[in-house]
């Protein structure tokens, strides 16, 4: 999912802080072993250039492992982000086949909880005939950096494409008894809020417990609480999950 570029220029500064180099909009064209480095060389602006590092990591992401399946033969649809599915997770063209995670096209993010929760669904429309549709609920993201970044929901950009009537939020907040008194220099979160009917439509948070804390718009997302319920509760103090009140 995106991440709100106001929040990742707030972790671009941090990992900096703490040593990190980011070089964007290469091309890496080779790895080369060292004794007992690698020498990582990319393209950049025309230019070659390289870096060394002790370990190299891909992190692309994963594709569907579905090319050695012999799909066609068993007349199973699919498409770039794997097996095509309906709303029952049940293949467009061979009822016979259910697909789920990352084999699947079915729309979801790639991400363990949306994995297992497909996983329920096939298992039920397996056993009980199509009786369970996918849901798509509001599904939270979180990078575990430091410190971490977690959002849910639609950010600022894609709120207004929509056309949504919105309050947006967005404040750097290290002078928060929680970041104080741990003395985290790095804390700030941005929410979207519709206008007309009072609920959250996204929020995206950098903090060290930004993880957890995503957790709770979970729940005030998916139970279209209102923002002016969700400031009327009552939460644990101090703690990071009560900092939310303060974000709406």
């Amino acid at each position: 999912m995106p991440f709100d570029e106001d929040i990742v220029n707030h972790l671009l500064e941090a990992s900096e802080k703490i040593g990190i180099d980011f070089i964007f909009n290469a091309q890496v064209t080779e790895v080369e072993e060292l004794q007992k480095n690698y020498r990582v060389i990319f393209q950049k602006n025309g230019n070659e250039d390289s870096v060394k590092a002790r370990a190299v990591f891909n992190t692309a992401g994963r594709v569907p492992s579905i090319e050695e399946l012999d799909l066609e033969k068993g007349n199973v649809a699919s498409e770039k982000g794997g097996v095509s599915v309906n709303e029952f997770l049940q293949n467009t063209t061979n009822s016979s086949v259910y697909a789920c995670g990352d084999v699947s096209a079915s729309g979801s993010l790639p991400l363990t909880p949306t994995s297992s929760q497909e996983a329920r669904v096939v298992s039920k429309n397996i056993r009980k005939n199509n009786v369970l549709k996918m849901d798509f609920p509001p599904v939270p993201s979180v990078v575990f950096t430091l410190p971490q970044v977690a959002a849910i929901g639609l950010t600022e950009e894609e709120a207004k494409k929509k056309g949504y009537n919105i309050v947006v939020e967005y404040k750097s907040v290290p002078s928060w008894f929680n970041a104080k008194r741990i003395n985290e220099k790095t804390y700030a979160y941005k929410t979207i809020v519709d206008k007309d009917r009072n609920l959250i439509l996204g929020a995206h948070i950098i903090a060290p417990h930004a993880g957890e804390m995503i957790n709770l718009f979970v729940l005030a997302m998916c139970g279209k609480l209102k923002t002016k319920h969700l400031k009327a509760m009552i939460f644990a103090y101090p703690t990071w999950g009560n900092d939310i009140k303060g974000m709406v």
